[in-house]
């Protein structure tokens, strides 16, 4: 082999992995060598350290602390919800047509839609096209013409 070998192909042999040709690598590179005894060097310190386990002065006990803030904080909540519950509610003051305005906008509306009321129904909407056109132009999803003929025409539309 005239190359040295990966990182990779070092920790196959560390772990077990034999293949003849990279022990023969091994054996003849300075390189190769050094590399490797350096990684079962970390590797047993590594292995060391976690066998035995962290220091005993960096361990930290359990956090029991966590709970001693919660009967506060409870009480804090109970009184915000009390609080809130006690300020006075500003809510704007509705206001109600009269049976009149109701009765006279109901009226405006009647008239609008379905041709009735004081005789301006069949008047036309816009001078050419009376209402009732409108209305079914609408209903059909379609627009009338404003060449005079109204919907019957060979007007292109919108």
């Amino acid at each position: 082999m005239n190359r040295c070998l990966r990182d990779k192909t070092l920790e196959a042999l560390f772990a077990g992995e034999e293949r003849p040709e990279w022990r023969e690598h091994l054996r003849g590179c300075r390189s190769c060598a050094v590399r490797y005894r350096a990684l079962e060097r970390d590797m047993c310190i590594a292995v060391e350290a976690l066998v035995a386990g962290p220091p005993v002065g960096l361990t930290r006990p359990a956090r029991v602390a966590t709970w001693r803030w919660a009967p506060a904080v409870a009480a804090f909540g109970l009184a915000l919800a009390l609080v809130v519950q006690l300020l006075p509610q500003r809510q704007p003051p509705a206001r109600t047509a009269s049976s009149g305005e109701l009765r006279a906008a109901m009226t405006e509306v009647s008239a609008a839609l379905f041709g009735i009321g004081d005789g301006t129904a069949e008047a036309s909407l816009d001078g050419r096209v009376p209402a009732a056109q409108f209305a079914s132009a609408a209903l059909d999803g379609s627009w009338p013409c404003h060449d005079g003929d109204g919907l019957g025409s060979d007007c292109t539309g919108f």
